[in-house]
């Protein structure tokens, strides 16, 4: 179970992506994006539904719990649970994600938000995966349990896997859904906001 709870706590740390009119430089007071973003804000929350052969779990819960300083407090759940955390922030243009314990590094960016365009691509190195990111879809029409969204789609692929996930997101709600048939797939069931 534990190795799940990894695979689904990186694939799913995704769901945390912002939209930014500002300098890549200039960051809010406090880390707050939530007159740029409107759905970042704390206390925001989305219950996905997980679906597929190796899906040991039925949902998965993901909430913004706290800010301090530019960096969001990250609490996941899967099903019942004992929920998680980790910890999220913005720099130059990304969004970038790092264990509760850890300090901000080089290549931690997992979304790109800032200036999209089809083809972009990007690298995460953590300890234990290399994940290759590209931006496959700008204006995706996704339909899911909470409703229809327009999406950026983005492929990742891994150093040391073979599968291909697909992640899609809204500008204005977040993830939306991930698709990686070989394992698993996620479905926004719904949101608070």
């Amino acid at each position: 179970m534990y190795i799940h709870r990894t695979l689904f706590a990186l694939l799913l740390l995704l769901s945390t992506t912002f939209y930014s009119c500002k300098k890549d430089n200039e960051e809010p007071e406090n880390g707050d994006f939530s007159s740029e973003v409107v759905y970042l804000k704390v206390g925001h929350k989305w219950i996905y539904n997980v679906i597929g052969p190796l899906a040991p779990y039925d949902t998965y819960s993901q909430e913004f719990s706290s800010v301090s300083k530019g960096i969001f407090t990250v609490s996941n759940q899967y099903d019942n649970e004992t929920p998680f955390t980790n910890k999220a922030y913005y720099e130059n243009g990304y969004l970038n994600n790092m264990g509760t314990a850890a300090a901000k590094a080089p290549n931690q960016q997992f979304l790109k938000y800032k200036d999209v365009h089809l083809g972009d691509t990007w690298t995460r190195v953590t300890p234990t995966e290399t994940y290759y990111y590209k931006v496959v879809g700008l204006n995706e029409t996704v339909t899911v349990p909470a409703g229809t969204f327009i999406c950026k789609k983005i492929e990742i692929t891994f150093k040391n896997a073979s599968n291909t996930q697909y992640s899609y997101f809204s500008d204005t709600s977040g993830l939306i859904m991930v698709d990686n048939e070989e394992l698993f797939n996620l479905e926004l069931k719904s949101k608070n906001f």
